[in-house]
């Protein structure tokens, strides 16, 4: 059995706890708008048709708003993250399989330069290990 000062002791406890969490839900709820943007100017959006079509090879090597990529832009890993990137930032890509195929203009130099480390084809300098033992080891 459970004694009257218990029993009020608990009833105030759980009282406690539930002012203590849901007090500050209920001001939250209360004081903040998230209906509204309290930044905005108007209500009315500005949107118009160029704004999300893509941009085209005339007006980006006019603007400077390309991307040149050296490397395959057909590949999933470089080519892929190139091609979405530009979409969303509304650039232009040219793609090249080699650095020597490309040339720039002064007057109109791309944003960026991507290059892709397999197109650039290093020849990877392997040495035996008794190369390296006699030039470290005394």
């Amino acid at each position: 059995m459970v004694s009257r000062r218990n029993f009020f002791t608990i009833t105030l406890i759980m009282l406690v706890l539930l002012v203590m969490f849901q007090a500050p839900e209920a001001l939250r709820e209360r004081m903040y708008d998230y209906g509204s943007n309290a930044y905005a100017n108007t209500t009315k959006t500005e949107w118009d048709r160029r704004s999300d079509v893509a941009i085209s090879k005339k007006e980006a090597q006019k603007t400077g708003r390309y991307v040149v990529l050296i490397g395959d832009l057909t590949d999933h890993a470089v080519g892929s993250a190139v091609r979405q990137w530009c979409a969303c930032s509304k650039r232009y890509v040219e793609a090249y399989p080699r650095l020597l195929d490309c040339s720039f203009d002064n007057e109109r130099m791309p944003d960026v330069v991507v290059i892709d480390s397999d197109c650039l084809r290093i020849k990877k300098i392997r040495r035996s290990w008794k190369h390296w033992r006699k030039t470290v080891c005394i």
